[in-house]
């Protein structure tokens, strides 16, 4: 296989399954390569991350450095990058913002509706756009996935709510769950969790979760508040 061109090769390698294609990127540095660039122009990832930062520039004033404007990407500009480079149509979006809602209200009017939306504002926000480092400089961030044959569930926890409000949770959740799945407990994998505001009760709250669903991975935060639609 050393023989064949690169072209060639990642044609051979578009037709392999993902177990198959793991182990020829282990034979040899430029399997591994050629696997990676497979995988990027073929197949494209499921989930893309972009934060509004631009990273150090050069002003193109007098002198005096950039401009907020030269710093950051505008909003439409990342939901358009960040769409160009996403495999098939978006299913789900995370925003993180420091306080302009335009980026929410962006993908309130083009995703599909019933595409969950996930807005976090927060006075500090920590991005990571995929091949690229962590920062704390952006404005706005976005996580759009597309996930076929996933199921979503949105849902909300009021700090009004009443002690039984986790129990009607869970029994929203095991509604929500394909009448073929096996249990509910065992069915949802992740959850995504965003404490907003003076949620007093978030560490009993994830503790209950995490024991009802003990396979389930959970991540997220604490915000100043939080949009959710679904």
């Amino acid at each position: 296989m050393d023989d064949l061109n690169s072209d060639l090769l990642i044609n051979i390698i578009s037709s392999l399954n993902v177990k198959d294609s793991c182990r020829l990127s282990q034979t040899s540095r430029r399997m591994c390569f050629l696997v990676d660039q497979c995988r990027d122009k073929i197949f494209p990832p499921g989930l893309v991350s972009m934060g509004s930062w631009r990273g150090d520039i050069k002003g193109k004033g007098n002198g005096n450095g950039a401009t907020r404007s030269e710093k950051h990407i505008p909003v439409e500009e990342i939901y358009a990058n960040s769409l160009k480079k996403l495999r098939a149509p978006p299913n789900f979006a995370i925003c993180f913002l420091t306080g302009d809602p335009k980026l929410a209200k962006i993908l309130h009017e083009r995703l599909p509706p019933e595409a969950p939306i996930l807005a976090s504002v927060s006075t500090s926000i920590q991005s990571a756009g995929l091949g690229s480092g962590v920062e704390c400089n952006s404005e706005n961030a976005l996580m759009l996935g597309s996930f076929h044959r996933t199921t979503f569930f949105p849902f909300n926890l009021n700090h009004d709510d009443s002690t039984d409000a986790f129990e009607r949770l869970s029994e929203n959740i095991a509604a929500a769950t394909p009448n073929d799945a096996e249990a509910a407990t065992t069915y949802w994998k992740y959850f995504t969790i965003y404490a907003c505001g003076h949620l007093s009760n978030i560490d009993d709250c994830i503790t209950q979760l995490q024991g009802r669903f003990p396979e389930a991975v959970i991540v997220g935060g604490v915000c100043d508040s939080a949009y959710i639609r679904g």
